[in-house]
């Protein structure tokens, strides 16, 4: 998150070789196929000429040598398939060529089919000051997603979609936590269709993807990349000029990381898979230039598809709240001083005295409610709800995608080498 201006983060499209090879295949088949059709056939010399492709050459048998010795090693001679065989295209092997020429026209059909659905948006402060992001579609009615950070000082809003129509928009509602805004423009182009939301569950590492947005005011980019990390935890202050509003204190789990370029612009633009699927709204790059020479993060679908409704209805969203305090990754030494065993958890390092956590008894180190330091004593939490907990991540994704304020949650601990079992009833986050 962060200032809108030039010093904001900058936060599946590379390409799914098995995925496109397929389509690769079944497209050349195809026109195989219709060339034997029409009674035309393919020149393979002309073929080989034009993309610098070998034909394939396919013995029909492999002699068996003669028993009797000889001086004269026996050569086997392979049977060139006829030139002019209409089903000789079928049979060439797929080359570089091929696949990158297959990538290319994903890519380009996945920018000619989302771009219509992805909007630049300019902010304009009484100071002159201009800041600039993205946002995309995501419903028939209207809505328009982008990052709070990008929207929250309460400059006038303008939306400029891709074929040059420009309107107002005024904000529904935010979350700074998360950094998601809804917006509600004055109007849409006709026959804009809404992105679609994927799963972001089913996200792997390795899968290709792209963003588009407007890097440096440049509407309508697309770079591509490859999810190079999921399960990435962020607060709101992990980032030099990300504090909004003191939102530091909370985290957001589930984050996506990218190596896909992300610039400042591109906040609060969509990260696509090779479906045509929006994985993630993009948030932050984390770079010592600030520009793309890091790593980036985009919000994960399921996140925005949680809040989303709230948001528009109510204006905010109300986070449930346990109340305590975690610290993701130990060092062997500090596992060993807090006698924390190597089967993963989140360990408790103070519980907030007047949250849920206090009321229904969890411990924090050393049974004191100062956060200062690693004290031993903590409660290590081992599941929710019956759900495996290997760290502070699995707890707190639990926690926005499964739960509710008022909603009770059964947590089994481990106290002092003791596994015990506690019922906390989720407040709403302070």
């Amino acid at each position: 998150m962060g200032a809108v201006d030039g010093s904001e983060e900058r936060l599946d499209l590379p390409f799914d070789l098995i995925g496109n090879v397929v389509r690769c295949f079944v497209a050349i088949c195809t026109i195989a196929l219709m060339v034997t059709a029409t009674g035309c056939s393919f020149d393979l010399v002309e073929l080989k000429d034009l993309l610098g492709l070998q034909p394939t050459y396919v013995p029909t048998h492999i002699p068996v040598a003669s028993p009797v010795p000889t001086d004269t090693p026996m050569l086997v001679e392979p049977i060139v398939i006829p030139e002019s065989t209409s089903t000789g295209a079928a049979a060439l092997v797929l080359d570089q060529f091929s696949i990158v020429a297959a990538e290319e026209a994903v890519l380009v059909g996945l920018y000619e089919r989302i771009n219509p659905a992805v909007v630049a948006i300019t902010v304009r402060y009484a100071s002159d000051d201009i800041g600039q992001g993205t946002g995309f579609l995501v419903d028939y009615q209207g809505h328009i997603v982008t990052n709070y950070h990008v929207v929250a000082n309460d400059g006038e809003i303008e939306i400029s979609f891709f074929g040059g129509e420009r309107v107002r928009a005024e904000m529904l509602g935010g979350d700074v936590t998360t950094d998601i805004a809804v917006l509600r423009p004055a109007g849409l182009p006709v026959e804009v269709s809404p992105v679609v939301l994927a799963d972001s569950e089913m996200v792997q590492v390795g899968q290709r993807v792209v963003a588009i947005g407007s890097p440096f005011g440049l509407q309508g980019t697309l770079t591509s990349g490859i999810v190079s990390g999921i399960g990435r935890t962020l607060s709101a202050g992990s980032f030099p000029g990300l504090d909004v509003n003191g939102a530091n204190s909370f985290s957001t789990p589930d984050v996506i990381q990218t190596d896909a370029a992300i610039n400042p612009g591109n906040s609060g633009g969509p990260l696509i898979n090779l479906d045509g699927e929006v994985i993630g709204m993009n948030k932050a790059i984390y770079s010592e230039s600030g520009l793309n020479s890091g790593v980036g993060f985009a919000i994960a679908s399921n996140t925005v598809r949680r809040l989303l409704p709230d948001l528009i209805e109510k204006g905010e969203y109300q986070h449930p709240y346990l109340g305590i305090r975690s610290q993701e990754v130990f060092a062997l030494d500090e596992m060993e001083a807090l006698g924390l065993p190597q089967q993963g958890g989140a360990y408790v390092v103070c519980v907030d005295a007047s949250s849920p956590a206090a009321a229904a008894g969890l411990r924090g180190g050393s049974m004191s409610q100062s956060c200062e330091g690693l004290r031993p004593g903590g409660d290590l939490i081992l599941s929710i709800d019956r759900r495996p907990v290997r760290g502070f991540d699995d707890l707190l994704s639990y926690l926005v995608h499964h739960t509710r304020a008022g909603q009770i949650v059964k947590l089994k601990v481990l106290r002092e080498g003791v596994e015990m079992e506690f019922q906390v009833t989720l407040a709403t986050r302070p």
